[in-house]
C-alpha cells in the first residue's frame, strides 16, 4: 500500500450507481419474462446479492488485491446475466467458488493476525 493512493472513495459512489442501474434493467428484464419460481430462481438474486455485498466490502477495506477483486466482478457480472438466462445448479456452484474465494481469502487474512 506504500507505493499507490487509495481512490476508493472516488470510484466507489460511481460503481455503486452503475451496479444499482445494471440491477434496475435486469429486474426490469426479469419482471417482464413468465416466472418460474423454482429453487434456483429464488437462489440466485440473493446469492448474487451477498456476493457483490462481500466485493464491495472487500473493496471498502481493502481485504484484496484489486486484481482478484476486479477478475471476481466481471465473473459476477457475467453470472448474473447467465444465470437469468440459465438456471441452472452450474450457475449455482459458480457463485458458492466465488464467494467461497472471497470469504475463505478474507478468513485467513483474519487469522493471520492471531
Amino acid at each position: 500500500m506504500s507505493g499507490r493512493s487509495f481512490q476508493g472513495p472516488l470510484f466507489l459512489p460511481l460503481l455503486s450507481s452503475a451496479c444499482a442501474a445494471l440491477i434496475a434493467a435486469t429486474s426490469a428484464i426479469a419482471a417482464d419474462a413468465p416466472q418460474h419460481r423454482t429453487f434456483q430462481s429464488r437462489t440466485c438474486p440473493v446469492w448474487d446479492k451477498d456476493l457483490h455485498h462481500l466485493l464491495d466490502w472487500s473493496e471498502a477495506f481493502s481485504i484484496h488485491a484489486p486484481e482478484l477483486q476486479r477478475s471476481v466482478r466481471a465473473e459476477a457480472l457475467k453470472l448474473r446475466e447467465r444465470c437469468l438466462r440459465d438456471l441452472s445448479m452450474a450457475s449455482l456452484d459458480r457463485y458458492v467458488m466465488l464467494m467461497k474465494l472471497l470469504y475463505d481469502d478474507e478468513a485467513d487474512e483474519v487469522e493471520s493476525y492471531d
